[in-house]
This record gives structure tokens, sequence and C-alpha cells, in this order.
């Protein structure tokens, strides 16, 4: 038998998500279920955000900021909406992100579609 399988399972049917693999110290289902996740990948878009900002201004090349902040900030409402909702924070704050996201949304598409 193979390290990782249980008695009653065989080595090609058992994938063993934590057994040999560089992550099996981490939990993944508390990653998961907290806010953890969430507040790294608005960290990561905001540097996102900054680097395209600064790119453009030193290179004049690549997306210009004005192009991409309306749905850059929309995705953004959209994950502090997720966050209050995994930390159980205030309905009305989450509603707001979410009608926030929408109609920042809205009003880029109404832009592009004038364009």
């Amino acid at each position: 038998m193979n390290p990782g399988t249980s008695a009653g399972t065989s080595a090609g049917t058992s994938a063993g998500v934590n057994a040999g693999t560089a992550f099996s110290g981490l939990d993944f289902s508390a990653l998961l279920a907290g806010p953890r996740l969430i507040e790294l990948i608005i960290a990561i878009t905001l540097l996102e955000g900054v680097a395209l900002t600064a790119y453009h201004r030193t290179t004049g090349k690549g997306v210009a900021p004005d192009e991409f902040a309306a749905n850059l900030l929309s995705g953004l409402c959209l994950m502090f909406a997720l966050r209050n909702a995994l930390l159980g924070q205030s309905g009305a704050l989450t509603a707001l992100f979410l009608s926030a996201s929408g109609l920042i949304h809205a009003a880029d598409l109404w832009r592009r579609w004038k364009a």
C-alpha cells in the first residue's frame, strides 16, 4: 500500500490532497471559509491597479487608468461585499457595496456604449 492511502482505497483512486505535497501543513478549508483569502485577492487587485497606472504613466503604453478604473472599482466593491458577508457584518453595508458595484458597472457600460 502506498503512503497516504487508507486500507479501503487503492493507490489509483486516492489522490490524497495533502499526501506528499508541499501544502500538507496548510488548512485550506479554514483559508476558504474566512475572509483572509478575499483580503489577499483585494490586496493583489489594488497592487495590480497601482502597477498598471505606474506603467502607463512612465511608458505611455498599456491600458490607461480611465479605461480600467471603473471595472477595477466595481470588482473591488464585489470583493468587499463578499468580505463583509464572510465576517457577518452589517447587511446594509454589504448591500451598499453590491449597489455601488452595480451602479459603477452600469455607468462603465453606458460610457463605453456611447463611445
